[in-house]
């Protein structure tokens, strides 16, 4: 009887927190349509105007995030200097010789809304260490707007509503593949690869693994490791299908890339 009890006044606490979770679900999924449906009407219209209007409102709309929040604690603003270190779509050959120096061919730089990172014991972090996912435990920003060495106005944080509102648009949907469902660019569907086309010289757009899609600006810093002391740094990163592992030193108060080496390639 007393686990019983207990489960449900669990229970009775977890309910508004759920109804508020889908409240937030459904507003951004209402957000979002409202956001397609500009995309569509500056398709329908063949109107570059309206489009260049839809990211210019979402430009001066979504703006970094503010100091107070950045230097909530020192691992956070670790996080935030860090980022803007290694993130530089400009030149993608200061990890190594990839070929290619940029990936933009775009007007905007897009910033991937959440950040993940770890902090660990050891002082002295190794690039050649493969599978530290699966040996830290990760943490995570949301509603990560990282101020950047690039222009403001180049810049677009992808909230989850406008990434939702692109899907949409250019017909990303999930479909089931085997026993779960993932994300797929349906592209033989008429119209969707021309939507493609209409969005692609403003935005950054990638084909990724199972016929995925992404929105975000090469390189993809997808895990941040620190150690206790805040000194070193590991970050992981992707540029097309080769992944590096890139090793920051804070030194006078300022994060410096000191290494970065090619740790797997697709």
């Amino acid at each position: 009887m007393k686990i019983v009890i207990g489960i449900s006044i669990i229970a009775l606490l977890l309910i508004p927190t759920i109804h508020a979770q889908t409240d937030i679900d459904k507003d951004n999924d209402m957000v979002a349509n409202a956001l397609c449906q500009k995309l569509e009407t500056a398709f329908q219209l063949s109107s570059n105007k309206y489009l260049e209007q839809f990211f210019t409102n979402w430009n001066e709309s979504v703006t970094q995030n503010a100091s107070e929040f950045i230097k909530q604690n020192d691992i956070v603003e670790a996080i935030y200097e860090i980022y803007k270190e290694v993130f530089n779509p400009f030149d993608l050959n200061m990890f190594g010789n990839i070929g290619k120096n940029n990936d933009l061919n775009c007007k905007y730089v897009v910033v991937s809304n959440k950040i993940y990172y770890s902090v660990i014991e050891n002082t002295l972090m190794e690039i050649s260490d493969f599978d530290y996912m699966n040996a830290y435990k990760q943490d995570s920003i949301n509603d990560f707007r990282p101020p950047l060495k690039m222009a403001k106005e180049q810049t677009l944080y992808l909230l989850p509503e406008y990434e939702k509102a692109l899907d949409k648009f250019v017909g990303v949907e999930f479909v089931k593949s085997g026993r779960r469902f993932i994300k797929k660019w349906l592209y033989h569907k008429p119209g969707n690869r021309e939507r493609y086309e209409f969005l692609r010289p403003y935005i950054p757009i990638h084909s990724g693994h199972w016929g995925g899609m992404y929105h975000t600006s090469q390189p993809f810093i997808y895990h941040i490791i620190l150690d206790k002391n805040i000194s070193y740094a590991r970050v992981s990163i992707s540029i097309h299908d080769w992944g590096y592992g890139v090793i920051l030193k804070k030194e006078a108060n300022v994060w410096k890339i000191v290494k970065s080496e090619l740790i797997f390639m697709t």
